[in-house]
């Protein structure tokens, strides 16, 4: 295409790319794109010298080969990304050539991705899937326990917008601590109440590690196998900027040793990865294919920036988005609005060191009588032996050591009180297997949908459970759930697996969380606990509904409605309701229909609420966007479900409570229902219908 002199020509170097971006060009220019796509580089270069203005779209190296080609009539070049390790910048600088770029707009959905893969490699995620899978999903209380995040130390390196922004996601997660390493203080960070170290002492105290700085000569090959060594065992690496920032061999190497506990990795090196990668069969290892900044709004918004910067560099003024960033009254007003949005709500993190945090249960120390040792029975031996002992310090107490309901039946005759830690109907039968004298029982669950608690009030036995405590590990699972499922991370990586990742901008496009509206079906401890992670995720507004409004709601600023003004309007719906015969297959055919075709719906309650061939079929049909699932019917679910054969539906093996601190807690609440009723007392967490 020749420039006729009345427009300027702008090349565009991929075709996808967003037209929000291409009819801001088309305003004042011509565009041109490439005959081929992907296009070659000597396509690229040939188009450089017929045109005023470049889009550069991917990742193709961008150097002085380019600006040659371009001659005295190419006036400006932007890319489409924040990373700019493919420019050579270096050149730019020395011709004085105006040179955009797009940062700060992809913020928020690399640090929902850092945030999502945070969370799928802590809890496990992938281990989980492959386990049902291969039919080995195996229960029971110490299965699959994944890390804590609450009272965690949080490691950021690069403390940069995107940073930042994952700093702000952690506000509602109850973190300990805050650190971050860099060049220089930054006022920002100290303002998110984090902490300036150097790189070492961070190695050594973080939980959990995130990777946000920049790839250059300084920073490559940062994180080796020195750096891994430094590492907590049970720390786990995020990496969401460059794959060469980490040494990959190393890496592999520390997961398969257990050097560290996991990693979540946005970027590798290469990419795209080979599908028979060594990466791929860590089952410790969550990979995705670069989907950082690949939602449907973020890459439009890049495209609007980088398209304005084009235009702008053509007119000769200065660019919306300069690199490296520069002062001008011109782009003030952008600045301003997006530091606006970053420091909206910032406050500090609060400081409940995980040190302080209860490392052995603390049993109640009753006094029963002279000489008198209730019995107690145990009614799974998946549980620490320590946390036996010290039930055996002023109780006689049995374990069962069998795995089915006939074993727990036979294990329980003559018991004063029972540990009931198994998911096995507690009925009737059961009380009758153990006898008059039973007076007590504490299941180690929130949900009691197993529990026939009518028959425990008719013979006037105690019933306790185990509320509250599993409200934050819950609510963890389900935002990484939602996040997982809303930026495809398993269906990224059987892409990744089956030899598919393409490298385009319109590619695995997911679901953005800013601006969004979050609905929460059953506004209790853990519907509750889910709106407060959700507190640095600038969600629009939170709709609940249930059998009453809550005053916890309004406090929260959420907002009570019927059923159907939730489906209808939510982008993310989330399931914490307990089941009942008013929930059972609350979500079906009809009200699956009701919600929006860009949806994800999260269970973390029960399977039972959903009716699940109704929830295959609409994501089958593309009905709803997604689901993520820690619960289904049955359990464990059969490996020929069809649930498994969808690359829209997240699946994990109910692994709400898996943690570490979870079972501590639940089991301290367990034990201590049962002690307190037979020294007399009350129960500690009385079950209530």
């Amino acid at each position: 295409m020749v420039n006729t002199g009345k427009r300027p020509v702008v090349l565009v170097t991929n075709k996808e790319t967003p037209e929000k971006g291409i009819s801001k060009l088309r305003l004042k220019c011509d565009v041109i794109f490439p005959e081929s796509h992907p296009a070659t580089r000597d396509e690229v270069l040939e188009l450089a010298g017929q045109v005023d203005g470049i889009m550069w779209v991917g990742h193709m190296p961008l150097n002085g080969e380019v600006l040659d080609r371009g001659g005295s009539r190419l006036k400006a070049i932007s890319t489409m990304s924040a990373g700019m390790d493919y420019v050579d910048v270096d050149e730019f600088r020395k011709r004085k050539f105006p040179l955009g770029y797009t940062p700060i707009v992809l913020n928020d959905a690399v640090a929902d991705s850092a945030i999502g893969l945070m969370i799928a490699a802590g809890r496990r995620y992938l281990e989980g899937r492959l386990a049902i899978d291969q039919s080995q999903w195996a229960g029971g209380p110490q299965w699959m326990l994944g890390q804590d995040i609450k009272g965690s130390t949080v490691g950021i390196i690069g403390m940069g917008g995107i940073g930042q922004t994952i700093a702000r996601r952690l506000q509602g997660f109850e973190i300990g601590q805050l650190l971050y390493t860099g060049r220089r203080t930054k006022p920002e960070a100290e303002a998110l109440g984090a902490k300036m170290v150097p790189q070492a002492e961070l190695l050594q105290e973080s939980d959990y590690i995130f990777i946000a700085v920049p790839l250059t000569n300084e920073t490559r090959h940062m994180i080796n196998e020195s750096a891994l060594a430094k590492m907590k065992r049970t720390a786990v690496l995020v990496n969401v900027a460059r794959g060469d920032i980490v040494d990959q061999k190393a890496l592999v190497a520390a997961l398969r040793n257990g050097t560290i506990f996991a990693a979540g990795l946005d970027v590798m090196t290469p990419e795209p990865l080979p599908a028979d990668d060594e990466l791929l069969t860590l089952p410790n290892a969550v990979v995705i294919p670069h989907l950082g900044s690949a939602t449907v709004q973020t890459r439009d918004n890049m495209a609007e920036i980088a398209a304005l910067n084009v235009l702008a560099g053509i007119a000769g003024t200065p660019m919306f988005s300069p690199y490296p960033e520069e002062k001008h009254p011109e782009n003030k007003v952008f600045s301003v609005k997006f530091v606006l949005i970053m420091r909206t709500g910032l406050i500090r993190l609060a400081r409940s060191s995980l040190q302080n945090r209860m490392l052995e249960p603390k049993l109640l120390q009753p006094t029963f009588g002279a000489d008198r040792r209730p019995k107690l029975v145990v009614t799974c031996a998946d549980i620490p032996g320590r946390y036996i002992d010290l039930l055996k310090q002023t109780c006689d107490v049995s374990v069962c050591s069998g795995l089915t309901r006939a074993d727990i039946l036979r294990s329980i005759p003559g018991a004063e009180g029972i540990l009931w830690l198994t998911a096995d109907r507690l009925d009737a039968e059961a009380l009758d297997a153990a006898g008059a004298q039973l007076k007590v029982v504490s299941t180690m669950t929130s949900g009691m949908d197993y529990v026939d608690a009518d028959e425990f009030v008719r013979r006037g036995i105690a019933l306790g459970h185990t509320p509250k405590v599993v409200n934050d590990p819950v609510a963890d699972i389900a935002v990484g759930l939602m996040l997982a499922a809303a930026r495809r991370f398993h269906e990224g990586r059987e892409k990744i697996v089956k030899g598919q990742w393409e490298m385009r901008p319109q590619w695995m496009l997911g679901q953005d969380v800013p601006g969004s509206t979050v609905g929460i079906v059953g506004f209790g401890g853990i519907g509750q606990t889910i709106l407060k992670r959700l507190k640095g995720f600038d969600i629009g507004r939170c709709l609940y509904t249930g059998r009453t409004r809550k005053a916890e709601g309004d406090q929260a600023g959420a907002t009570y409605v019927d059923l159907t003004t939730l489906l209808r309007e939510s982008d993310f719906i989330f399931i914490a309701c307990p089941l009942t015969s008013d929930t059972a297959k609350l979500f079906n055919r009809d009200t699956l229909a009701l919600m929006k075709t860009s949806s994800v719906l999260i269970n973390v309650a029960r399977g039972g609420i959903v009716d699940q061939p109704a929830l295959v079929e609409a994501l089958q049909k593309r009905t709803i966007f997604a689901a993520g699932l820690d619960v289904m019917t049955p359990e464990p679910l059969e490996t020929d479900d069809p649930l498994l054969s969808l690359e829209n539906c997240v699946v994990v093996p109910h692994l709400g409570t898996a943690t570490t601190q979870s079972l501590l807690d639940m089991f301290t609440i367990t034990a201590n229902n049962v002690l307190s009723v037979l020294a007399g007392g009350e129960l500690i967490a009385p079950f209530k219908k």
